[in-house]
Order: structure tokens, then C-alpha cells, then sequence
């Protein structure tokens, strides 16, 4: 699966973590369960004990999304935006802003490198080479340098900025003179899939244009409850966006347009589509 080894160092923090985890879940349950009891209590001295136990159990009910919403949720979403937007602001090992300029985060973008992300990064600097297409093509064929644009978080305020921020892109590097045109869904950290990238720019000789923007840093299981609705605002607002420009070209002159993402990413690309 071309994952990474669990090392030593990750059994090591493992067990040293783990204690202060049970710790923490033996005392939020004891403090559960006394609440409850004492509730019960409260409740059994002032209604018939035929009501008490639904009583209890609203009661639990209600302070347990009362807790959940106005502690425990904002908690862990402050979490984990600290941990994963510094994650967002490193850059990959071997990583370095590209030169085409039929990508973000050239000297010749809109879109300032510092500001793709970490997997903005990791894609624009990806994109299949010319020596890459020859190798597989043959340098008898005619081959294009494949457009690749990438908004993110940090690149514009809002969806709807991002999103015209991508069109311009897309039409400084030429996107819309490709023969294939995609709107990209990403997933929570903004993670497109790398072999399906290459696959299409093989496929079409370099002659494909990719545009995606970021909607959040957050792996999609925590993104899809943090806030769910990022991936499906992105999705529209910007495969909108695209399709608006795609349609004031001429008929015969416009590319396919293709609409992809993948897992949180498939959601906003489906609601997109539809």
C-alpha cells in the first residue's frame, strides 16, 4: 500500500500517551455516571418514579449536546486547527517551487507558492514533465507541458475569492486551450491523488488542465464534522465559477470539462454536479 513503517519511536509514544488517554476517559466517565445518579436523585424526589427514568434520559441527553456543542466541540476543533495548520505550512522534503509556468506557484502564478499548502505544494510541483510524457510517449509525438492550478486556504479570504482567483489562473496558463479541462475536488487536507493526476496528463499528452482549490487543512474525518458543508460551498462555487468562463468560449473550442474528487472531495464534486 506504499504506506509508511511504523517506527520505534511510534511505539514509544504510543505507550508513554496512551496512560494519560485512559486517564482522562476513567474521569469523564466517573463524572458521567455521578451526574447521572445525582440527577436521577433530584428527579426521583419531585416526580413519580414512572417518569423519572425517561426524565433522567432527557435530561442526560440534553446536557450531553449542551456539553458537546458549547465545550467539547469548539475544543477539539481549536486542536486541531493548531496541529494540523502547522502541519499545512510545512513544505514536503525534495519539494521546490516549479518553474513551468503552466503551473501555481511559479514565478509567473497568480498564486503565490507560500501560500498553495502543503498539498498544494506537493502537486504543482508534481506535475508531469516533458520527460516524463517523451519517456512514455515517444519524442515523436507531440507533447504540452500539463496546466496545473492550485488555490489555497491562505491564497484568498473566502470560497468565492478563491474560486475567481482559479479562473484567472486557469486562463493565464492556458487552461481553457486544453483539451481536457478538470475541476478537482480535494479531499479535507487538500490532498489530490497523485497517480490520477499523471494518469490523465499520459493519457492526453500533456494536453489536460487540472484546477483545484483548498477548502480546509483538517483530514476530511474531522473536516466532515468540523464543518461539512466546506467541501460541498468549494465544489459549487468554483465548478460554477469554471463552467461560466468554460461557456462564453465557442463551441468547437471549449474542453472537455471534467468534474472529479475523491473522498470528501466526492461529496463536494457530487453536489457540484448536481
Amino acid at each position: 500500500m506504499e504506506m509508511a513503517p511504523i517506527v520505534w519511536l511510534d511505539g514509544v509514544l504510543m505507550g508513554v500517551l496512551s496512560p494519560f488517554a485512559a486517564v482522562l476517559l476513567v474521569v469523564v466517565g466517573r463524572g458521567m455516571a455521578r451526574s447521572v445518579a445525582t440527577g436521577r436523585r433530584v428527579i426521583q424526589g419531585h416526580v413519580p418514579s414512572i417518569v423519572s427514568v425517561p426524565a433522567t434520559a432527557l435530561l442526560i441527553v440534553v446536557i450531553g449536546i449542551a456539553l458537546g456543542r458549547g465545550v467539547v466541540l469548539p475544543a477539539l476543533t481549536a486542536a486541531a486547527n493548531f496541529v494540523h495548520a502547522s502541519v499545512n505550512e510545512e513544505t514536503t522534503e525534495g519539494i521546490v517551487a516549479p518553474e513551468s509556468s503552466a503551473v501555481s506557484g511559479s514565478s509567473a502564478s497568480f498564486v503565490a507558492w507560500d501560500t498553495l499548502g502543503r498539498m498544494g505544494r506537493d502537486f504543482v510541483a508534481a506535475a508531469t514533465s516533458a520527460q516524463e510524457l517523451a519517456m512514455f510517449h515517444g519524442t515523436d509525438t507531440k507533447l504540452v507541458d500539463p496546466v496545473r492550478v492550485y488555490v489555497g486556504v491562505r491564497s484568498a479570504d473566502s470560497a468565492e475569492q478563491r474560486a475567481q482567483l482559479a479562473v484567472r489562473e486557469l486562463e493565464r496558463a492556458g487552461g481553457f486551450d486544453r483539451k481536457v479541462l478538470v475541476v478537482w475536488v480535494p479531499t479535507g487536507t487538500g490532498w489530490i491523488v497523485p497517480k490520477a493526476a499523471a494518469s490523465l496528463e499520459q493519457l492526453h499528452h500533456g494536453d489536460t488542465a487540472i484546477v483545484a482549490t483548498q477548502y480546509s487543512f483538517l483530514p476530511s474525518p474531522l473536516a466532515i464534522f468540523m464543518d461539512a458543508g466546506l467541501a460541498n460551498e468549494e465544489g459549487i462555487t468554483l465548478f460554477n465559477a469554471v463552467r461560466a468562463r468554460w461557456s462564453r468560449l465557442p463551441p468547437d473550442r471549449r474542453p472537455k470539462l471534467v468534474l472529479f474528487g475523491k473522498s470528501l472531495g466526492a461529496a463536494g464534486a457530487r453536489v457540484a454536479r448536481d
